[in-house]
């Protein structure tokens, strides 16, 4: 499982957000999937351009800092160091990292 990005204080924003909305911020793909959609804003933005190869040009030459942290690509387009981590979830709704 990723790691708990709903916990890290700069997300805080993001979090209350996602609660004002009625959703979850603690889900397992709620942060890696913001984070990839950070990624590709960063690229559109950087490149001004829509063709996919450009975008995967630019993410693989220059990363992009998302709310997970930076992310960079390897030239097979492998996302390098991701961090995850192992939960124990309970009946209440929250976990504990496992030990």
């Amino acid at each position: 499982m990723p790691k708990r990005y709903d916990q890290d204080p700069a997300n805080q924003g993001i979090v209350d957000a996602l609660k004002a909305d009625k959703k979850d911020p603690s889900g397992p793909y709620v942060w890696i999937t913001y984070a990839a959609v950070q990624s590709l804003a960063t690229a559109l933005e950087r490149t001004g351009s829509d063709e996919p190869l450009a975008l995967v040009k630019d993410l693989k030459a220059n990363g992009a800092n998302t709310v997970i942290g930076p992310l960079n690509w390897d030239e097979k387009g492998d996302l390098k160091g991701f961090d995850f981590g192992v939960f124990q979830w309970h009946a209440d709704g929250s976990s504990t990292a496992a030990k």
